[in-house]
């Protein structure tokens, strides 16, 4: 008998328990990217992409790249992050000139309000009032049309510690992702902090992406884990595969759905994470052909598109799991294909 369904005679190549690869887009210098190292990569509510690199900031229509660098009013080329406040300002941390935002197409240095040990600004929150919150290493600036404060960050045995990314947890508490000193969690009012580290809880020093979900759960990103936090005290780890502990550090995190997270990772590529299940598919890395491993930022536009910044080989598109492609590691004689045949027949 006949059966109706057609399947192209190309799918007869079986996977023979190989990586499966998927689509990706790379967009480079070659693309008209400022830089191929990037740091950082968010949509802004008008629908562009925006990239943090080595060489300053670019903005993606879709179609073609506007670099801002120097020559545009940057004093420095090494961004570490980019944030939009309410206002539609976009925010620019950089490595070592402070911060700046673009607003109404100008560039607005505020490099005036940091102290000479606060110029390195490596993420941003945004209060309910309109206060920004600047994370530089060894403190927080608090800005509001105009310095309002420093609030210094101390560790223990008051080394200053480096903070790399920060998430409100109520509307007094910030909990920071440090690279040294673990969580610290910072009471604004009392302008006190205490911290979540390997001396407190056992917990990786070294972390590097915090989120607060939909369900008020905490989730920081450290090397080899994942772990969920509810008051403070650790109620999950989630450990990858101790084989390749070293090269899963979970340098980001994105709330994807009230099941999903999206994980990117320094060494391995990224992952969809199910929040639910404590599980994940797969890693996609470079054996289902992702150009580079090192992934230090993901982001999700609202067309549902995957962006990861690389450390070398600019930014990748990702779209779904459902484009799958097939080539000579998969069985196939050649990656050469010049046709294509379908048939009705199921049997093979």
């Amino acid at each position: 008998m006949i059966r109706k369904s057609l399947f192209f005679l190309v799918i007869f190549v079986c996977n023979f328990c190989v990586a499966q690869k998927y689509g990706f887009k790379t967009f480079t210098t070659e693309n008209g990217l400022s830089h191929n190292s990037v740091n950082d990569i968010i949509q802004t509510k008008d629908g562009y992409i925006w990239v943090a690199t080595r060489n300053g900031i670019s903005k993606f229509n879709g179609k073609d790249f506007e670099n801002f660098n120097k020559a545009n009013g940057l004093n420095s080329s090494i961004i570490n992050s980019l944030f939009e406040d309410s206002k539609g300002r976009l925010w620019i941390g950089s490595f070592d000139k402070g911060a700046y935002y673009i607003e109404d197409g100008m560039i607005i240095s505020l490099e005036d309000i940091h102290q000479p040990n606060y110029y390195t600004v490596n993420s941003f929150l945004e209060s309910k009032d309109g206060t920004i919150y600047l994370f530089c290493n060894n403190g927080v600036i608090v800005y509001n049309d105009g310095l309002q404060k420093v609030i210094p960050l101390n560790g223990i045995d008051e080394e200053s510690i480096k903070p790399s990314q920060a998430s409100w947890i109520d509307d007094n508490t910030i909990y920071i992702a440090t690279s040294d000193t673990g969580i610290a969690i910072l009471k604004l009012k009392e302008e006190s902090i205490t911290y979540i580290n390997s001396n407190t809880h056992g917990i990786e020093d070294v972390t590097y992406s915090i989120i607060k979900d939909s369900d008020n759960s905490i989730w920081v990103g450290t090397k080899g884990e994942l772990l969920k936090l509810k008051n403070q005290e650790i109620v999950e780890r989630y450990k990858f595969d101790p084989e390749e502990y070293n090269i899963n550090r979970v340098t980001d995190i994105i709330d994807r759905s009230e099941t999903e997270l999206l994980l990117s990772f320094e060494g391995n590529g990224f992952t969809i994470f199910n929040k639910k299940t404590g599980t994940y598919d797969e890693m996609i890395r470079q054996r289902n052909g992702l150009p580079h491993r090192n992934i230090y930022a993901i982001h999700e536009d609202n067309e549902g598109n995957i962006w990861l910044a690389t450390s070398g080989l600019g930014i990748v598109r990702f779209r779904d799991k459902g484009f799958k492609l097939f080539d000579d590691t998969n069985g196939l004689q050649s990656n050469n294909i010049y046709g294509m045949a379908s048939t009705q027949n199921k049997s093979y």
